[in-house]
């Protein structure tokens, strides 16, 4: 399947749905980014993000079934995603310093898996920290510790 067919595809779900958009594709390895503009982004976003969860994991299996294969789709409508993204980055730089800085661990608020794991990510390459995962469900968040705790 190519990207016209993955953009026509994905448009005439969206618009059987009632919405309009216009779908962008971007393929990167094994990884197709899907980028929508639409006026009404507040719905297919909704609240902290849940319906684009939900529209990427229909979108998702839609390539799977096209494909035939395993694909790994990752939505973004109206810049949400990336506008999250750095948000979130900037708030695990911030309490990266504070932790260095107050000699202390930082709680991040809770996040879900894929947040986490940018946190992560991100911070893998500060020696002076470490960053672990705690809690359970809803309710897991990331602890960003200085390394002189575990010395």
């Amino acid at each position: 399947m190519e990207r016209a067919q993955i953009k026509q595809t994905i448009e005439e779900v969206l618009n059987k749905a009632g919405f309009v958009g216009d779908a962008t594709i971007d393929a990167q390895g094994d990884v197709w980014r899907v980028a929508i503009k639409t006026p009404e982004a507040s719905h297919l976003i909704g609240q902290g993000g849940q319906n684009l969860l939900a529209w990427q994991q229909i979108f998702q299996q839609l390539l799977i079934k096209k494909l035939g294969g395993r694909a790994k789709l990752v939505l973004d409508i109206n810049d949400y995603r990336k506008n999250k993204e750095a948000a979130i980055i900037f708030q695990a730089q911030e309490a990266a310093k504070r932790a260095k800085m107050e000699k202390r661990v930082v709680a991040l608020p809770p996040m879900n898996a894929y947040e986490r794991r940018l946190v992560h990510t991100q911070l893998a390459t500060d020696a002076e920290v470490e960053t672990n995962s705690e809690g359970e469900g809803e309710q897991r968040k990331v602890l960003i510790k200085p390394k002189s705790e575990f010395s």
